[in-house]
């Protein structure tokens, strides 16, 4: 939710990573004709998880985001599926759960992929120190413990402080986010590296429920046309965290 009480919408589509990126995992500019964008910014990635994916089975997610060698961003994110295309309906699940929806440090966003919804709760909470680029998994625990909402450390009787103790850190996932413009709108392309492998994000974001409608399928229809859309369903993190963490084993 914005300063004024609205909720943001993020539409979130994919690209096919081999026609969008060059051989340094970089964008290429002649394969996005008609997206002009700028110089990249680039960070590293960490999740948290526990080696069951009990964090993202419950729709928790615990990232640490290295934006400099002495800066970082923590991101506690809850997330709730909206189904029957019903934002209310999700909300009040929400409530049910004991998240209050006044708290000004939490942040709302209703996130629009190819065709599923997902209400986001999200608490971030920026670190400043001189190691933050070098601290172990323990020492990013810790941290993650120290600035935890109530509303993560007592979710479900404090499940959340149980779990974190189980938890692994997993990473770096190398980022690269790209400042652009499309049909005078502006976009932010993310392009998430693990190895040889990558995805590519393109989004945009609004206030107004129609102009999102409008827009997420303007701009699947162009992408569609030039050949770069996934036409499925996708996230990131789960992306990261499937490459990361070993599936458990079948007993």
């Amino acid at each position: 939710m914005t300063s004024n009480g609205k909720i943001q919408y993020e539409m979130k589509l994919f690209l096919v990573p081999r026609k969008v990126l060059n051989a340094n995992r970089e964008l290429q500019p002649d394969s996005l004709v008609g997206i002009a964008f700028s110089e990249h910014k680039q960070w590293k990635i960490h999740f948290l998880e526990t080696p069951d994916r009990e964090l993202l089975n419950t729709g928790w997610i615990l990232r640490n985001r290295i934006k400099k060698a002495d800066k970082a961003e923590l991101t506690f994110k809850k997330r709730f599926p909206i189904r029957q295309d019903d934002l209310n309906l999700t909300l009040a699940e929400v409530r049910r759960e004991g998240f209050d929806l006044e708290d000004p440090n939490l942040k709302l966003e209703v996130d629009w992929g190819y065709a599923a919804k997902t209400l986001s709760l999200s608490y971030g909470v920026d670190i400043t120190r001189p190691d933050a680029a070098s601290l172990s998994s323990d020492e990013w625990k810790m941290l993650f413990v120290n600035e935890a909402p109530d509303a993560f450390l007592h979710w479900q009787q404090g499940w959340g402080r149980k779990t974190i103790d189980k938890t692994i850190a997993l990473g770096p996932i190398e980022a690269k986010k790209y400042k652009a413009e499309w049909e005078g709108t502006e976009v932010v392309i993310e392009v998430w590296s693990i190895g040889e492998e990558s995805v590519v994000e393109i989004s945009l974001d609004t206030t107004d429920e129609s102009i999102a409608a409008l827009r997420h399928d303007q701009l699947a229809a162009f992408l569609k046309t030039n050949g770069l859309l996934i036409e499925q369903d996708f996230s990131k993190t789960r992306w990261a965290i499937d490459k990361l963490l070993p599936v458990p084993a079948a007993f």
